[in-house]
């Protein structure tokens, strides 16, 4: 009897540490710094200077979030609700758009921005990983 009991804490330790592990992991901060090159009320365009290579455009938002240069809202499936006060309509969403060729689909739609084409994220904010110089066009589109 007692070695089931031993047998039992065991295993109960050692997945309470594995469980504390796997969560550790995911409250580890993202290294990223972002800047703000325009922002009218339909169009909002970010470019990044600093990322660990791990962060993801929402990181960076909350990292301009934190430096009171931008505020945006999601609704309950995370998507981009409001960005700077503009919300988006029963008619109308903001469309995202990426000059990383390789997280970007033109034929989804374009962007072009100062001559340089960007392509329609393939991820939402909440996936796309962003990369050195990378820039992120937020604009609300209606349809």
């Amino acid at each position: 009897m007692k070695r089931k009991l031993t047998t039992f804490i065991t295993i109960l330790l050692v997945l309470c540490i594995s469980l504390f592990a796997i969560t550790g992991c995911d409250s580890e901060k993202s290294d990223v710094k972002a800047q703000i090159l325009s922002s009218t009320q339909t169009t909002v365009v970010i470019k990044i200077t600093q990322t660990d290579g791990k962060a993801t455009l929402l990181d960076a938002m909350e990292y301009l979030k934190e430096q009171n240069q931008l505020t945006y809202q999601k609704d309950a499936q995370n998507m981009i609700k409001a960005i700077n006060g503009s919300q988006a309509e029963a008619n109308s969403f903001w469309a995202l758009y990426t000059s990383d060729s390789e997280m970007a689909n033109a034929e989804w739609g374009t962007f072009d921005y100062q001559g340089q084409i960007l392509g329609s994220a393939i991820f939402g904010a909440n996936d796309l990983v962003v990369i050195q110089n990378g820039v992120y066009v937020w604009e609300l589109t209606t349809f």
